[in-house]
């Protein structure tokens, strides 16, 4: 497979990609995923203009148009780490982060104009990108919180690859003999081993990143669907149980021990005189008495009891059978601790 044709289906790959990337996740929840895309769309564009004087008989501009390919391809690195950052949630990369790229794009600026070093240009090129997704995947590795083991390290590995590809590909033009022309360069730095391996990171990254991402909204939705379910159970004022939640623990309960001839206590809690204080100080003192109730009760209560908020200022209180025979001692001291409130 000649070098122009190695060249076509790597455009071809990375702007495929990057369309399927781009289109990635929901409307809402898109943070990382455009940028990355625009980083393979970059990459894509460059290897196009890398081919284009095949394509267009008497191109005069071949020159231009390989440094205005290698410059997309540094840029596709910045914009990398970029989407990194966005796709982590962790800060953009800072200007001392960029350093070692502009670096190299200077160099490579020089590799091109003064020394007229094609062998060095492509150790450059690869080298930029590799020092990018270097960045990306020291980030992946360190973000422990996002989305699960598997997912992450199967980024890394990804990465990895891509990264191990393109040193490869600079040792490979590196070892050739000082006296290779440009073309025989060229053709070396795409190899079908290195096509095979660029593609094959390429796309294992790709894939990675979707399914670290998926991975990530699963977590997220658990985590909703747990919040929820706390919500639904809890008095958000008391922090006591809801009603709906204590009269379905006493339910089952009542079944669970109709069955073994057990038996369970209820003891029912009611504040004297609660509409008093709302009447006299307001709706916002009388939750702060609710408040302080609550976490009394929860102090002074047994940790095997199960208690909740009835309405308004009731309160049902759920005892095991180890507690029945307690259970007025245990109403006693429940009465005397919210007497001593102040």
């Amino acid at each position: 497979m000649d070098f122009v044709t190695l060249m076509t289906c790597c455009a071809v790959a990375e702007g495929c990609l990057a369309a399927a990337l781009a289109n990635s996740g929901s409307t809402e929840d898109r943070s990382g995923w455009r940028t990355w895309a625009l980083s393979l769309g970059l990459r894509s564009g460059a290897f196009f203009l890398y081919v284009l004087p095949a394509f267009v008989p008497g191109w005069r501009l071949s020159e231009t148009t390989q440094f205005a390919a290698v410059q997309l391809i540094f840029l596709s690195a910045a914009v990398s780490m970029r989407g990194t950052a966005e796709f982590l949630g962790i800060p953009l990369p800072r200007q001392r982060d960029f350093v070692p790229l502009v670096a190299m794009v200077v160099a490579y600026t020089f590799a091109f104009t003064v020394f007229d070093s094609p062998s060095w240009r492509i150790v450059l090129v690869s080298g930029g990108l590799a020092y990018g997704l270097g960045w990306s995947t020291q980030k992946i590795a360190a973000r422990y919180g996002q989305g699960s083991a598997r997912e992450r390290w199967f980024v890394v590995g990804a990465l990895s690859l891509w990264i191990g590809v393109l040193l490869a590909r600079a040792a490979n033009v590196l070892m050739l003999p000082t006296t290779a022309t440009a073309t025989a360069i060229s053709v070396a730095s795409l190899q079908p081993w290195f096509f095979i391996g660029y593609l094959m990171s390429v796309v294992t990254t790709v894939v990675g990143l979707i399914g670290l991402r998926g991975s990530e909204i699963m977590h997220r939705l658990e985590l909703a669907r747990t919040q929820a379910e706390r919500r639904a159970n809890t008095d958000e004022l008391t922090g006591l149980m809801s009603r709906i939640a204590v009269l379905g623990h006493a339910e089952r309960m009542f079944t669970a021990l109709s069955a073994s001839n057990d038996s369970m206590a209820v003891v029912m809690v009611d504040c004297d005189h609660f509409k008093t204080i709302n009447d006299r100080h307001g709706h916002f003192f009388g939750d702060l008495a609710l408040k302080k109730l609550g976490s009394t009760m929860r102090r002074v209560l047994p940790v095997e009891t199960l208690a909740g908020r009835f309405g308004g200022e009731e309160f049902i209180v759920l005892l095991p059978p180890h507690l029945v025979a307690s259970a007025a001692e245990v109403a006693e001291a429940l009465r005397l601790a919210v007497r001593a409130i102040h």
